[in-house]
């Protein structure tokens, strides 16, 4: 399993897995409602030739748009998980976990991550976010929040 940047493999990819994934509809313009600076990752199947390392999988779409205040103390580089979503025969075969993983790497300078959890089965949301030391807040508990210590991290 690898995780790529998009490239040139655009959104494509990405509206058909989260078409498949039920967060919206094949048609839709994801592009225009992602926030400046969203990355987009991929992770491919690793089954193509030597040229090739396969399709896309899964895909996360996430940003860095903010800062927050972290322990009423200091501000803190913030990150947003927008979207993750694994096709659904391949669920179960830690593409999400490599997907999250390649995300809190590749921004070094994150202290805080934030997943807004969609509708539906927010028990099972949180049994996946959890060992990655994810919690509700307090205030919202559809909103799963992440404080990092102070990098650098090893996953």
């Amino acid at each position: 399993m690898e995780v790529v940047d998009a490239g040139d493999r655009g959104l494509g990819p990405a509206v058909q897995l989260l078409a498949a994934a039920g967060f919206l509809r094949a048609s839709e313009d994801v592009a225009e409602s992602l926030p400046p600076g969203t990355v987009v990752l991929y992770a491919l199947d690793g089954a193509g030739d030597g040229h090739d390392p396969g399709e896309p999988v899964g895909v996360l779409l996430g940003s860095t748009v903010m800062d927050v205040l972290v322990d009423d103390l200091e501000w803190a580089r913030a990150g947003l998980v927008q979207y993750l979503a694994v096709r659904p025969d391949m669920r179960r075969r830690h593409v999400g976990t490599a997907l999250l993983r390649g995300y809190l790497l590749r921004f070094d300078d994150l202290r805080v991550v934030d997943v807004v959890l969609p509708p539906g089965d927010t028990a099972g949301l949180l049994a996946f976010y959890g060992p990655f030391g994810f919690a509700p807040l307090p205030t919202d508990p559809h909103v799963l929040r992440l404080v990092l210590p102070t990098r650098p991290l090893t996953l």
